[in-house]
């Protein structure tokens, strides 16, 4: 190799040695190139490079343009750079060089090559190879753009699953309620046909719900026993590649197993949403996301800026709490962070925390948020700890009047329903076929009145908001052998196979007649004893 580097001490053995060594122990490419494009001087690793993508074994004095190049257009490429930095110019270029399936990226730094006079007699070219690095980025940027359409088309989904729900319970008194019209009214009547059209649209409607229920996946949502140290352990794996290069990730976990009744999917979105969430508004020179798991038990309101939904049932819960030291929220930025298509950040859609909140909603936890503006936020996620039962929520419920003994000719019916017009229409119906009528619209209520009186069957709806009904099923003790029929938008398989105590469902919104038909497979108590169904008879109606 030849040089026509000009030094002072240029003389001294040492010096050049050590020069040699510098540009030799380089992991940047370099090559000085004379005024006619011919190579000057290279290091080794320029040379192994030129060979990877070129095939051309380097020498002092071969013209770069004419004998290394093979490709026109990065021929002329490189000509028009090296014509340039001969006028004087530095250029800073990310280019693409070398044949096929060998091409790689460089990020290339072109310098003119001056003697000590000034005059301009070569190019001197750095040039790093930032192919992987530039494809790892392609990559993450790909990951982030699959991970934000996942969660938009799972936030969609759940704001449609949400709506479906709230929306069979507006269809269950209207379609019942036309269905008793239709009975108190005679056939010949012209109100009939009206009446008819009711009952028809809402069937419609029903099969509506059906279809949406099955775009957001609600009826497949099944639950399961998870242990959320696991699922944050796995779910953190995947948030790295988006958290890490943006922040720190610090994760915290307890000792103890944290159990809890979830669907995995669901939670892990959850997750992965805040962690997201939380990473995209830290901001300063030592950006950090945390992540932590505990327990906490409710016994009244829990205290925050932000709590969704505004009453918490009373029971223990496990907590995973994400914390960030970022840009924070103003009040009136908090006001509206639970409202569709609303987003603090300038990109997104605004969707994740609605997610979250149908999410929550399902799983009968809740959603605790602080935040102020340039002190960051802490986000907390509470679902409900699977026990072995609910006797410390009994604890705390004082004793129910016990409603007067009802005739042998009907059945004393609970209903339990948290929305006051199923409830009501439900009561009229039930009261009108010559039953006895016992409502509850809250899950404690329902279990107070199940396990404190006598009722031959419990119709119950499977989404009360402040206990699930698996909790108050639990909570009925053995030795009462009263059946249960759910009512839901959906068919809980799983619940069915697991709970003996569960007869039937109802699908929601559901018609007279497959409430008559329920009815009839029941009888009235005798002897103070209510009637034991088999789980062989589950249906669903």
């Amino acid at each position: 190799m030849t040089s026509v580097l000009s030094m002072d001490n240029a003389s001294d053995p040492f010096a050049v040695s050590q020069l040699r060594l510098i540009l030799e122990s380089s992991s940047v490419n370099i090559f000085s190139l004379d005024s006619n494009h011919r190579y000057a001087w290279f290091n080794r690793l320029h040379a192994k490079v030129t060979k990877e993508i070129w095939g051309v074994e380097l020498a002092a004095g071969m013209d770069f343009l004419e004998q290394v190049i093979q490709d026109d257009q990065d021929r002329e490429k490189a000509r028009t750079n090296f014509q340039r930095v001969l006028a004087g110019e530095e250029l800073l270029q990310v280019e693409a060089f070398g044949n096929p399936p060998d091409r790689r990226l460089f990020e290339n730094r072109y310098s003119p090559t001056r003697l000590e006079s000034g005059e301009i007699v070569g190019v001197t070219v750095f040039a790093v190879d930032v192919t992987e690095r530039v494809q790892l980025a392609e990559e993450r940027v790909a990951l982030d753009r699959m991970l934000l359409e996942t969660s938009q088309l799972e936030s969609l989904g759940l704001m449609v699953g949400c709506v479906a729900h709230d929306f069979n319970n507006l269809l269950v008194p209207i379609l019942l309620s036309a269905e008793m019209a239709k009975t108190a009214t005679d056939a010949k009547e012209p109100i009939q046909e009206y009446l008819d059209t009711i009952v028809e649209s809402t069937k419609s409607a029903a099969d509506l719900t059906k279809q949406l229920l099955n775009f957001s996946d609600n009826g497949n949502a099944s639950q399961e026993l998870l242990d959320l140290n696991e699922l944050i352990r796995s779910a953190t794996e995947l948030a790295k590649v988006s958290v890490r290069r943006r922040a720190e990730l610090r994760i915290t976990l307890t000792d103890q197993q944290i159990l809890a009744w979830a669907n995995p999917a669901q939670m892990r979105q959850v997750i992965l949403n805040l962690l997201i969430n939380a990473s995209e508004a830290t901001h300063g020179p030592h950006p950090r996301v945390e992540i932590e798991t505990s327990t906490l038990r409710v016994t009244g309101a829990i205290e925050s800026q932000v709590i969704c939904p505004e009453r918490v049932a009373i029971g223990d819960y496990a907590v995973i709490t994400v914390i960030d030291n970022g840009c924070g929220m103003t009040g009136e930025q908090l006001s509206q962070i639970f409202e569709p298509f609303y987003s603090t950040k300038g990109t997104g859609r605004g969707l994740g925390l609605t997610a979250i909140q149908g999410i929550l909603r399902s799983h009968r936890g809740f959603l605790a948020i602080e935040s102020s503006s340039g002190r960051g936020s802490v986000f907390r996620v509470g679902v409900p700890l699977a026990l072995e039962s609910v006797a410390d929520i009994m604890e705390q419920v004082p004793d129910p009047q016990v409603v007067a003994e009802s005739s042998m000719s009907s059945m004393r019916i609970l209903i339990a329903d948290d929305n006051e017009r199923v409830l009501n229409c439900l009561e009229g119906i039930c009261k009108r076929l010559g039953h006895n009528v016992v409502t509850a619209s809250c899950g404690i209520r329902t279990m107070v009145a199940a396990t404190t009186d006598v009722f031959d069957l419990i119709l119950l709806d499977a989404n009360m908001m402040d206990v699930g009904y698996d909790e108050i099923l639990k909570a009925i003790p053995p030795s009462i052998s009263t059946p249960v029929a759910l009512m839901s938008g959906e068919v809980h398989d799983a619940a069915l196979v697991a709970n003996p105590r569960v007869h039937s469902v109802l699908v929601k919104p559901f018609t007279i007649e497959s409430l008559l038909s329920l009815l009839a497979r029941f009888k009235p108590r005798t002897s103070g004893c209510t009637q034991t169904m088999p789980v062989q008879n589950v249906s669903a109606y």
